[in-house]
């Protein structure tokens, strides 16, 4: 059985395709609920909570370059997203997501629980991977 792996210059070029691919509508958003999100999650396990003055964060041009780790291993990093809220609402900040308003395409789950809080801004950046791995 022959093997299938991908040039590094596939690698990247599939880098820049995906962050040529987050641009409106597609917006980063904060989940209030208490889920760790799955490959199965559905749009509506993802519920933003009650943060006043919230924004979700728009992704275009917000992706550096990509730059290239190591054979066949591409990273791009953000810049920092930074979600600031008017008024405290003790409402806790499980995650984040990617999303338009019919599909969620990326998600993650913070280590620790975050708090919507008006003094400290809730801030962090996103790094995008692709590589190339060997298929039998």
């Amino acid at each position: 059985m022959s093997s299938l792996i991908a040039s590094s210059e596939r690698v990247k070029s599939d880098l820049l395709f995906l962050i040529s691919q987050l641009k409106a509508p597609f917006s980063l958003r904060l989940f209030g609920n208490d889920f760790q999100p799955t490959s199965d999650s559905l749009l509506t396990d993802f519920v933003e909570g009650p943060f006043v003055g919230y924004s979700r964060q728009p992704l275009a041009g917000q992706f550096n370059p990509p730059i290239k780790v190591e054979t066949g291993f591409y990273a791009s990093i953000s810049h920092e997203f930074s979600f600031t809220f008017a008024a405290p609402t003790d409402a806790d900040v499980f995650g984040w997501w990617i999303s338009d308003d019919t599909t969620w395409v990326y998600a993650g789950r913070f280590g620790a629980v975050k708090n919507a809080n008006p003094i400290l801004p809730i801030k962090f950046v996103l790094t995008l991977q692709c590589r190339s791995e060997q298929v039998s």
